[in-house]
């Protein structure tokens, strides 16, 4: 599609660029925002100390299943005061979605250890 002057347009129609919102986000957005980015930069930094293979895979599949935690607790928290439906059914179905993920990360842990 091409770009409107909001920003960039898809099948659904025309929005804001992330670029663009991230400018327009309150400030605590973009604090929360800038946290979270540092996270993933401090975690990948981590990672690529760990040697490949197996002692990765660990390591990997351990720091996935506390980073969808926190994301669980933040979706559970969040999604009874959400005043928009989509918002709620982003942070229900978010949830959920992490809280699967995260057991599948749990289940082939507990495979390893055998």
């Amino acid at each position: 599609m091409g770009r409107g002057a909001r920003g960039r347009c898809t099948p659904h129609g025309c929005g804001l660029t992330p670029e663009q919102a991230l400018q327009q986000a309150p400030e605590e957005a973009r604090k929360e925002i800038a946290a979270m980015e540092e996270e993933a930069r401090r975690t990948m930094a981590e990672l690529r100390e760990v040697p490949a293979g197996k002692q990765f895979d660990f390591e990997l599949a351990r720091r996935i299943i506390s980073h969808h935690n926190s994301g669980i607790t933040e979706f559970l928290e969040v999604q009874p005061r959400a005043d928009h439906p989509r918002l709620k059914v982003a942070a229900t179905t978010s949830s959920v979605s992490q809280e699967a993920q995260s057991a599948d990360f749990r289940t082939w842990l507990s495979g390893q250890a055998r």
